[in-house]
């Protein structure tokens, strides 16, 4: 499509500054004026090319940025409009300074370079040439960063997603060019530059520098005339066709891509040579070397594209809309083939684990504790056992806080003898008390909330739980590995049988001590010692017992009996858990489908008020078999189960499910739907009819129309939106920003498409506690999607919740509970909306209803880590501290690196005065929020959300950083704020806590007028505590509660 006239002569085709009305360009015209010579006599302390003056550095040499094959690039000003640019100077051969039309046809073809405007182009500013032609100079943006080819020489290679990243802002910058009629002619790595959108985000930015240089230089003189003969370009990355002088078009940029990719995620090009004949001749072979990208664990998307993208014969590559397309699939695809082949490469195989702790870590402070770990880290490290399975890639690492697992995939023997290595080299180390357990058993791979790729399997687990039966000086064995090491004669006199041990949940485990004169303990472990002790008090009173014994069990079946009437009362007869689908499609990148369906076929379902409808937290942790069917709806709390599979073929879609009642092991319905893939909304009706219908659940005229919507008539909208959920669920940054991408190519395919935006609306409501996005710049997007998913349809459940939840965070709450009412009456089933709603609940100083709120959302999704954390909270607010407690202590039995419950948790030793434990638990969760890449800018030690929900452990950096702790952190503050990097909010909480009533509320309602987010809080932030009797503290709160957020947002 061509552009308007006006769009057109925008820009000023020799300097590339913008046009006036007139169609000016003030900077030429202002260059005219100053009557500047082209080049100026050169002097001592300068050399100036038109209008730039290249710089010097201390030294007095000039300051280059770099060599390449059309010259030298140097740092300049610009000195008629003060900038600094990167100047390239380029030396012309003799034999083509005299000729006219070299020097016009480079001044047209560097014109329409110049002309060339894009965020991914590095903007040419002026081509110019000295008065005799000896030089040509070309004035560019100056870029801060560093080149790809930089970039991989310094860290190696690049890992699929962030070349996928670069890939598409450089494909980006190719399309704005083609459309102009410029073609590149030399993209490789080092004309790829690397920079940052600000210094404060991570977000990257691609600039790709010399743009249409090559095509210059060539079109002005032939490919020889302006480089003395030499080839134009960069041979290791050129296109076959440059090599045989053909004419050349996008499509060359092209393979100079898929060969730059290739660099950047091998470190090598993919046609090797010594020379331009050796480079033509591989490329002429058309054989790649896809072993590389095998071994580089490249997803097969990518590599298929990669093939294509460098085929010989330019009409085989794609096109430049297609490549782009290419490429934004690959990356949606590329993280769930990258989590498959991690995930691939351990699968259950028998490893053999050495776990280590350190004895009494807990009772050390945080430098000792950090000093231990160390230290046992170094002896670890040292032993020949760790070394040599270390250099062969046969062992994993993995830190478990206060101490490690060692996972040997050689032999059994490896783990045994390198606990042999430690225990003796501990002689040296008198104060380092560990312990150490050994077993062999399966382990797995699996990818964690972060996305990387850690280990799971009973090996692991027993190793701990048969370490955890000794004391310091302790090696055990499990009874598995002791009689393995029974058959060699060198270890039988080292083991010495226990018995059994009881360990967590009442596993009994065999154990062995494994110990000689100078390696291990031999004492009784403790645990074995109380239980002989125990044995021997009880022995008199077993026949006692035995002759109770009947009446116990008439007893017991009398109790048990009442206790299953009212166990069977508890559980509602319309209940039901969706368990995960099983995706039975050859092509496992469909997974997005299974769980799709399976999600929306709950979302249905949960919109029946009648039913219970475990949420997909809870659910998606079972997969049922006929074993464990019961076990399964005992432990979340249901009477009834559906399971299913999905199959997809082409636009075929096979959807299998079965209902069964759980308590009375009954089949209640089966089905199959083969349907083309568009029938999928009708298929995810009819079934939820069906449930309904078995389950004998009344409908009202809203639920009904509720589970028989079709919101989209595009299949492919569905499709994206259903991916879009995928990634949400995981709730990370990387998740959330790939849905983000997702829910608005969603919306592109269907701007109609009411659950897009709320799924919009949710990602971007959570993003700022999850990653280092700002909540102003997220939430009002949140409210803007959901507002908009409203609009199309105001029946949607969750678009009301997240615009609640976004009035929270962002509005001080003005008119969130309307919604959290609105969207919890149309999902009752919505445990996400209990969730919040208690938030602000308790926010709003209604603590019980907050409790109430929270407890309704655990029994709907029992087994998610944040609704048994946050169920503390209240709790906490109300300074019921040990009933706080026993809720965070129960997240972390849940998942021990759950961030929030360590942050939870610290908050309430502070207030109990267990300042030790407060800062260490403190410590743990930063290191965890940072290894997630979770940690807030915005003034912070902790997530945005964390924080806010908890508190500043006020009294524990008092007690142990001493007195002068909070003063020096309010002259920290202070500056943050006037440097624009902390709020007045958190400003005002310091001065609270040092006991200024007046100067904290003065900042507090500086706060209110610059719309702070944070103020929602202030009726459950502990440093406010003492300001709550103040009269003009009271009067602000109510007016945060009770009236619009200023406009001075």
């Amino acid at each position: 499509m061509s552009l308007p006239l006006a769009s057109a002569a925008a820009a000023c085709s020799i300097c590339g500054e913008p046009l006036n009305a007139k169609g000016e360009c003030l900077a030429c015209l202002l260059r005219t004026a100053l009557n500047e010579s082209t080049m100026e006599t050169e002097s001592p302390n300068s050399l100036v090319f038109g209008d730039f003056e290249i710089a010097r550095r201390e030294d007095g040499s000039l300051w280059e940025l770099g060599r390449g094959a059309f010259g030298v690039t140097y740092l300049a000003v610009d000195n008629v409009l003060r900038r600094k640019v990167a100047l390239k100077v380029i030396d012309v051969p003799a034999a083509a300074r005299t000729s006219q039309s070299v020097r016009e046809r480079f001044l047209r073809e560097a014109r329409a370079a110049a002309a060339l405007r894009h965020p991914n182009v590095a903007a040419v500013f002026q081509f110019g040439a000295s008065p005799d032609d000896s030089h040509c100079y070309y004035a560019m943006e100056l870029v801060e960063g560093e080149t790809l080819e930089g970039r991989v020489r310094r860290d190696g290679p690049l890992d699929a997603k962030l070349t996928l990243e670069i890939a598409i802002q450089i494909t980006r910058a190719l399309m704005a060019a083609a459309a102009r009629g410029v073609i590149h002619r030399d993209l490789k790595p080092g004309n790829i530059m690397l920079t940052r959108v600000d210094a404060d985000t991570p977000e990257l930015e691609v600039k790709v520098i010399d743009f249409g240089l090559a095509k210059a230089i060539a079109d002005a003189g032939g490919e020889t005339d302006l480089t003395h003969g030499g080839f134009v370009g960069t041979p290791n990355f050129a296109s076959p066709e440059q090599f045989e002088c053909n004419p050349v078009d996008v499509r060359s940029d092209i393979y100079s891509l898929g060969a730059t990719l290739w660099f950047a995620l091998i470190g090598k090009t993919p046609f090797a040579g010594g020379n331009i004949e050796e480079i033509r001749s591989a490329q002429k072979s058309n054989v790649l070397p896809l072993e590389q990208l095998k071994a580089a664990r490249v997803p097969r998307s990518l590599k298929s594209l990669l093939e294509s993208m460098l085929a010989l014969e330019p009409a085989a590559r794609p096109g430049m809309h297609d490549l782009a397309a290419q490429l934004r699939r690959c990356s949606a695809q590329a993280e769930i083939e990258m989590a498959a082949e991690r995930t691939k490469e351990i699968q259950f195989e028998v490893a053999h684990v050495l776990f280590i702790d350190i004895v009494g870590y807990s009772k050390l402070s945080l430098n000792e504790q950090h000093a231990a770990v160390d230290e046992l880290t170094q002896i670890v490290r040292s032993t020949e056992q760790f070394q040599k399975a270390d250099a062969a890639d046969r062992l994993i690492k993995i830190p478990s806080g206060d101490g490690m697992a060692l996972v040997f995939y050689t032999n059994s023997e490896a783990p045994v003898r390198c606990a042999v290595e430690v225990s003796r080299a501990l002689k040296g180390h008198q104060r380092l008390q560990i312990r150490m357990g050994i077993h062999s058993g399966p382990v797995r791979g699996v990818i964690d909330v972060a996305g990387r790729t850690n280990l799971t399997g009973a090996g692991l687990n027993l190793a701990q739980r048969v370490m955890e039966c000794g004391d310091a000086g302790h090696t055990l064995l499990s009874k598995h590995v002791a009689e393995d090491l029974s058959e060699f004669e060198e270890w039988r006199p080292l083991l010495h049988d226990l018995g059994t041990c009881e360990v967590k949940h009442g596993v009994q485990v065999a154990v062995v001590n494994f110990w000689s004169d100078d390696v291990g303990n031999r004492q009784l472990p403790q645990k074995f010692q109380a239980f002989r002790k125990h044995r021997a008090r009880v022995r008199w009173a077993e026949v006692a017992a035995a002759l109770l014994l009947l009446a116990g069990i008439a007893a017991a079946f009398v109790l048990v009996s009442k206790k299953s009437v009212r166990s069977t009362s508890i559980v509602p007869e319309k209940s039901i858990a969706v368990l995960p689908f099983e995706n039975l499609s050859h092509d496992q990148e469909n997974a997005y489908l299974a769980d799709g369906i399976q999600e929306e076929i709950l979302t249905r379902l949960a919109k029946i008020s009648e039913l219970k409808v475990i949420s997909r937290t809870s659910a998606s942790k079972f997969r049922s078999s006929p074993d464990n069917l019961r076990e399964i709806a005992d432990k979340l709390g249901v009477a009834n189960i559906l399971e299913g599979s999905v199959q997809k073929s082409a636009n075929q879609l096979r959807v299998n499910v079965q209902l069964l009642n759980a308590a009375a092991d009954a089949h209640l319905w089966a089905d199959t739907y083969d349907r083309k893939l568009t029938d999928v909304f009708v298929i995810e009706s009819e079934i939820a009819e069906a449930i309904a219908d078995k389950l004998q659940a009344k409908l009202t005229g809203q639920e009904k129309d509720a589970i028989s919507s079709h919101p989209t008539e595009s299949s492919e909208a569905h499709q994206l939106y259903l991916k879009g959920r995928y990634f949400w669920n995981k709730r990370t940054a990387d998740g959330l920003k790939t849905s983000i991408s997702y829910f608005n190519q969603a919306i592109e395919k269907d701007p109609a498409y009411g659950p897009a935006y709320a799924g919009l609306a949710d990602a971007y409501a959570v993003l700022p506690n999850y990653s280092q996005t700002p909540g102003k710049e997220a939430y009002p997007r949140a409210e803007a999607a959901a507002m908009k998913a409203l609009e199309i349809d105001d029946n949607l459940a969750e678009a009301h919740i997240s615009l609640a939840n976004v009035r929270m965070w962002h509005r001080w709450g003005n008119g969130a509970e309307e919604e959290f009412k609105k969207g919890l009456q149309l999902n009752p089933n919505y445990s996400t909306g209990h969730q919040w709603y208690s938030i602000y609940l308790a926010v709003a100083g209604r603590l019980t209803e907050a409790i109430t709120e929270m407890e309704k959302a655990r029994e709907l999704d029992p087994f998610s880590i944040i609704i048994n954390v946050e169920l503390g909270c209240p709790y906490l607010y109300s300074k019921q501290y040990d009933r706080a407690i026993e809720y965070f202590q129960k997240g972390l039995e849940m998942d021990s690196d759950f961030p929030f419950a360590h942050f939870a948790l610290a908050e309430a030793y502070d207030q109990t005065g267990r300042y030790e434990q407060a800062l260490a638990e403190h410590e743990k969760a930063l290191e965890l929020a940072r290894r997630g890449q979770a940690i807030d800018l915005g003034g912070g030690d902790a997530p945005r959300a964390w924080y806010a929900l908890t508190g500043p452990l006020q009294n524990a950096y008092k007690q142990l950083r001493g007195p002068n702790y909070w003063q020096d952190r309010l002259v920290s503050a202070t500056k943050l704020y006037d440097d624009g990097r902390a709020t007045a909010s958190a400003v005002a909480g310091i001065y609270a806590i040092l006991g200024d009533k007046e100067q904290a509320v003065d900042w507090l309602e500086k706060a209110y007028e610059q719309s702070d987010d944070f103020l929602v809080f202030l009726n459950i932030q502990p440093q406010f505590e003492n300001l709550r009797s103040e009269p003009r503290f009271r009067a602000l709160v109510k007016k945060i509660f009770h009236s619009p957020v200023p406009s001075g947002e």
